[in-house]
């Protein structure tokens, strides 16, 4: 995996020096953000999204580009205000704000995409969440949580912060992209 890594920065520093367009097709998501400039997203023959990797990420043209790109789980929510680049949506881990990929009417049912680096520990006033899976990955931890709702989200920890499946820990969200659909 490093020598791939590594092989793949010296390719794409080469290709930048001597200013030589290239297009590489890869399943691997992080290869393609770590080398491309450009990303496109191509599902049963149609390009859904050809644009940076940062505005993949953030801001998916559609649900596919949303599911398919990094992780994350969609929880319900109302979208319940917008402002100038800003908008709000409460959820069951309480508001939300931050800047939206498009924006609806007040009061609309919304799926909320959150990413685990958008769920952070709150042990004091945290909203409650068991444990139902975890992946040590040498500088943090992913954890599958359950909510009380039963709907399922992801948070990544730094790896000293070990707790057990099984275990309930508190969590809230904080998310500054909000990626919303219907």
């Amino acid at each position: 995996t490093e020598l791939r890594r590594h092989l793949g920065q010296r390719v794409r520093e080469l290709l930048k020096s001597q200013g030589i367009t290239a297009i590489m097709v890869t399943h691997d998501q992080e290869e393609a953000f770590a080398v491309g400039d450009k990303v496109g997203v191509i599902f049963e023959g149609k390009l859904h999204q050809w644009s940076t990797p940062f505005d993949l990420y953030h801001k998916p043209a559609d649900l596919l580009v949303a599911d398919f790109i990094g992780r994350g789980h969609f929880v319900p929510g109302t979208f319940s205000n917008s402002g100038s680049d800003r908008a709000s949506v409460e959820t069951e881990l309480g508001l939300l704000t931050g800047q939206a990929n498009k924006a609806f009417s007040v009061g609309s049912n919304v799926q909320v995409l959150l990413r685990p680096d958008d769920i952070t520990l709150d042990l004091e006033k945290g909203h409650a969440t068991l444990i139902t899976g975890k992946h040590f990955m040498g500088t943090n931890t992913l954890y599958q949580l359950k909510l009380k709702s039963g709907n399922q989200i992801e948070c990544s920890l730094p790896s000293h912060e070990d707790f057990n499946i099984g275990s309930e820990i508190r969590v809230k969200a904080e998310a500054e992209h909000l990626v919303l659909f219907d």
